[in-house]
């Protein structure tokens, strides 16, 4: 029986021993520490809500400079092409024409002239670049 006794009392001296090493890492678990990990808590759940709704804008923004990027791509390699060329002097209809003094020059034009003039430079440039290809 007093073996027994021994043993008991060693498996709960062991015991003991295991929780007192355990509890030796909850030493800074007091209520001051809980009420700062609970507010940190509520703030990293507001910080995480705040960047869900905020990642749909950042992807939208994205897109729409992606989509900039490559509109000034466009541009850039259409203003390359367009530097190069040249309006004939002699041309009656050419651009130049429209410009000259007396003839009232672009501003007295109509918009939808400027912009047949656009369309048509456009046709111009592409026929231009196709035949050089």
């Amino acid at each position: 029986m007093m073996m027994k006794a021994n043993q008991r009392a060693s498996v709960a001296a062991q015991r003991v021993e295991t929780i007192g090493e355990l509890l030796l890492n909850y030493t800074d678990a007091t209520e001051d520490s809980e009420e700062r990990s609970r507010a940190a808590q509520v703030t990293l759940t507001a910080l995480a809500d705040q960047v869900t709704q905020t990642l749909p804008r950042i992807e939208e923004r994205q897109a729409e400079l992606a989509s900039a990027e490559e509109d000034l791509r466009r541009l850039r390699a259409e203003h390359a092409a367009l530097s190069v060329l040249r309006v004939p002097e002699a041309s009656p209809n050419s651009t130049r024409a429209c410009w000259q003094p007396g003839r009232g020059g672009a501003a007295s034009g109509s918009r939808a002239e400027a912009e047949d003039a656009d369309t048509a430079a456009r046709q111009s440039l592409a026929v231009g670049l196709s035949g050089h290809s």
